[in-house]
Parts: structure tokens; C-alpha cells; sequence
């Protein structure tokens, strides 16, 4: 059976997948943006540097099926190229904290004069479009999506592409229920405004958690020690994917362990250090006007 390998890795940290395809193989994905978009600065190589595969894919007919077993994980059957993006991601994620390195579903800014972590902590309600106001504003791009950041908490990577639309989602990360986000931009902005970047900077000064919601009066307040850490280890352990179906009738294996959980969770209370702010408001623009009320007090 025809085999091809590749790895993927950010850094010192990679994941090895070799896929075994019945009816022959030119490449394993087609399309990677997904994959590029959910995990800052990953690369390809089929250079192997590991000894044996993370992830081996017999790609053929017939039922799906996986097994995980001793940190590897093997598939089988007909899948798509984005329901396998889904299961390297996780395992990229753990040889990332094995690397010292924390992934952030965040976005960061620098806006006047600080480094503004937009953080979605437990749910997600806003960081895109807080972001994007935030450059209208004159802020500069760090990082849109995915940031990540060593032990110290200073940016090491950061991903600069703010959405991906629908169309582009590899096969197999299609959502209905994920709107396009350009219908957020028609809505608040009428057009995606300049998004200017600006490179180097390491630091995140602030960290804020933004819930855009018309129903509730704008709320702002500074959140307490336990809140910050709970936050940012929900946020921290989002790409480990632990809730979600990665096929019909198939949950997502779990990769984590005590050891990275641990490790996890004495990261977010040196990072949670930082000033956090929670900031409730209908809409961006007023998720803007409390962040500058922060900035200036």
C-alpha cells in the first residue's frame, strides 16, 4: 500500500503522521487552512525527525475508526482531510506544552501604548470583532486567532489572519452554525477597516474577556484571582478539543494528561499575574470605549 509522511511542527515541537492509502497518494491535505489558521507559525516538512509516526492513517473504505494507544494514535477508513486536521491539532498542542510553549485562542493588539490580549477564556463572544475595532482605532496587530507564548508568558508566535471564511474551511470543519464572519463586519463596520501589524513585540500588558451582548447594560470589572486562572486554563486547554465529536459516533480521543494538566494550570497562575478585565457590551465599539476607560485610569 502506497505511503507518504510528513511532519508538522512549530518549532522544536512536532507531530508525525504517516498515511497508508489503497488507491495511491500525491499529498495528505489539499487544503491546510484550517490547520494554518488554528495554530500559529505551523510548518510541513517530509523530512522525518521522529522515529515512528504520532499519527498513522490507513486511508481506505469503509467505517471509520481510531485507536489511541501509548501517545499514538491510528485511524482507519474513509476520512476527510479536515477531520484528520482536527486530530493533529491536539497532538501538536501536547508536544507544544512538552516544549514550554502555551497556546492562546486569543488575539492580541498594541493600542496606546499597551499590549491588549482579546482572550476568549470559556466562550467565545467577541475577540474578533473587539479586535478589529481596536485597529480602526489605530491599534496595530499582533496576533488575530492563535498566540503563542513560553514560559515566561512572551510571545513566541502569533497567527495574523483575523477570520477564515466558510469556503476556505477544510472538508470535515464545515459549521452551519459559525456565520460568516464578514456578516459581523457588514454589521458593525460596514467594511473590514485597515489592519495595520506591527512585529516584535513580546509583552501582554492587559488581558481581556469580551462579551458582546445586546441584551445585558455595558459591565466592566477587573476579575479576581481565581477567575483569571479559570479562564485561562479553559482557554489554554481549548485545542486539546476534549468536548467535541471528531466523527459520527467518534469523540475526540483524549490526549491530556495529569502531567500537562499540572503544568497547565501553574502556567495560569503566573500568567494570570496580569491585570483581566471582564467587559460586557452590545458592540464592539462599546467593548473599545471600556477598554480606553482601563487604559487611562
Amino acid at each position: 500500500m502506497p505511503k507518504m509522511s510528513e511532519e508538522y511542527h512549530v518549532e522544536e515541537a512536532r507531530v508525525r503522521l504517516d498515511c497508508f492509502a489503497e488507491d495511491g497518494i500525491d499529498r495528505i491535505f489539499t487544503n491546510t487552512s484550517y490547520l494554518t489558521y488554528i495554530v500559529a507559525g505551523v510548518k510541513f516538512s517530509n523530512e522525518l525527525t521522529r522515529s515512528r509516526p504520532d499519527i498513522t492513517w490507513y486511508r481506505s473504505k469503509g467505517d471509520r475508526r481510531l485507536k489511541y494507544s501509548d501517545e499514538r494514535l491510528e485511524i482507519h477508513g474513509s476520512w476527510t482531510e479536515g477531520e484528520v486536521q482536527r486530530l493533529v491539532i491536539p497532538m501538536l498542542r501536547r508536544e507544544l506544552e512538552k516544549e514550554g510553549l502555551h497556546a492562546f485562542h486569543g488575539a492580541v493588539a498594541n493600542y496606546r501604548g499597551k499590549n491588549v490580549m482579546f482572550m476568549t477564556g470559556e466562550e467565545n463572544h467577541g475577540k474578533t470583532m473587539s479586535l478589529i475595532e481596536c485597529c480602526r482605532r489605530g491599534g496595530r496587530l499582533i496576533g488575530a486567532e492563535s498566540i503563542i507564548c513560553d514560559e515566561n508568558g512572551d510571545i513566541r508566535l502569533a497567527s495574523e489572519r483575523i477570520f477564515l471564511e466558510s469556503e476556505e474551511r477544510s472538508k470535515g470543519t464545515e459549521r452551519i452554525d459559525k456565520p460568516s464572519s464578514h456578516q459581523g463586519v457588514r454589521k458593525f463596520f460596514g467594511v473590514l477597516p485597515d489592519i495595520n501589524l506591527i512585529e516584535g513585540e513580546k509583552k501582554i500588558d492587559i488581558v481581556t474577556l469580551p462579551d458582546i451582548d445586546g441584551n445585558y447594560d455595558t459591565f466592566t470589572a477587573e476579575m479576581e484571582p481565581f477567575e483569571k486562572e479559570y479562564q485561562t486554563f479553559q482557554c489554554l486547554s481549548y485545542l486539546y478539543f476534549l468536548p467535541k465529536i471528531i466523527a459520527p459516533g467518534l469523540p475526540m480521543p483524549i490526549l491530556d494528561n495529569d502531567d500537562l494538566r499540572h503544568k497547565r494550570a501553574r502556567f495560569a497562575t503566573d500568567f494570570s499575574r496580569r491585570p483581566y478585565y471582564f467587559i460586557r457590551g452590545s458592540r464592539p465599539q462599546v467593548i473599545l470605549d471600556e477598554v480606553e476607560k482601563i487604559l487611562g485610569s
